[in-house]
């Protein structure tokens, strides 16, 4: 090494946290192919609902919850929600999800699941819907079945039982959109219509455009100075109580340039 000086001089790396993603969008929108590929190139935590109770049943065999969960699998029923988001919230204890991130794969589906997880504070940082025309959908599951062909064991996946999925997701996707962007800003479509790759790309420049505003954030509020809320999944209700006497108004342009500047005529948080 020539300059040793020179590398030890660099500037510090920016301050980062631990990224939390949710990827929703109807069966066959290649939701659980990002997911994957986010975990694997970037050490993310992939976690499906079906993880977390495998997860919790063989993890924590004798614990309550794993008891409640196994009842109702002895009886042939689903796994209520409320019983699915504690096994969730307690697998995303693990020291991945707290130190490098998790990316939560095809969760949530129903307005009542979006309230249980704003009840226990799971709320991600960007989440992603994967938009794809019904036609597509079936399309693509046409030509999923004769890649099939040979196999040793049927999958789950017949016309029928994706029409099912299918209506129910397109049922609900709204109200959810609606919601998450309304309280948190956070919601991103994708058009899934395209290539994988095309999905991949955009699905990466939101993410870093995310990270970028949050690592100015940290950095700015360490500093002490003013920074940027936008993108941080800030409620209308919690901007509203956190409000000093200015209110709406901009405290730096009154101190800076002598001008109020009111910033309530816009809904964006910059």
């Amino acid at each position: 090494m020539m300059n040793p000086i020179k590398y030890i001089r660099q500037p510090k790396p920016k301050a980062s946290m631990p990224v939390r993603i949710m990827i929703v969008g109807p069966p066959k929108s290649g939701k659980s192919t990002v997911a994957k590929q986010l975990a694997n190139d970037y050490g993310l935590k992939c976690l499906s609902m079906g993880d977390a109770l495998r997860g919790m049943l063989s993890n924590h065999p004798e614990a309550e919850l794993s008891l409640r969960i196994n009842w109702h699998l002895h009886k042939g029923m689903t796994v209520p929600d409320d019983l699915a988001i504690q096994a969730l919230d307690i697998s995303l204890l693990d020291s991945v999800c707290n130190t490098v991130g998790v990316v939560i794969d095809g969760y949530p589906v129903t307005p009542h699941q979006v309230e249980l997880l704003e009840a226990r504070s799971i709320i991600p940082m960007i989440i992603f819907e994967l938009d794809v025309p019904s036609k597509e959908i079936f399309k693509r599951l046409l030509l999923e079945k004769k890649s099939e062909q040979g196999m040793p064991y049927p999958m789950h996946n017949s016309t029928q039982i994706i029409a099912y999925r299918n209506a129910k997701y397109r049922k609900n996707v709204n109200e959810i959109r609606q919601f998450y962007q309304r309280q948190h800003q956070n919601w991103h479509v994708i058009d899934g219509f395209h290539s994988k790759w095309w999905v991949w790309n955009e699905v990466i420049k939101d993410i870093q455009q995310m990270n970028k505003y949050i690592q100015t954030y940290m950095e700015k509020i360490k500093e002490g100075k003013a920074a940027c809320i936008d993108k941080l999944c800030i409620t209308p209700e919690e901007l509203i109580s956190r409000l000093g006497e200015f209110k709406q108004f901009c405290p730096v342009s009154l101190a800076e340039s002598n001008e109020l500047i009111d910033c309530s005529v816009t809904s964006s948080l910059e």
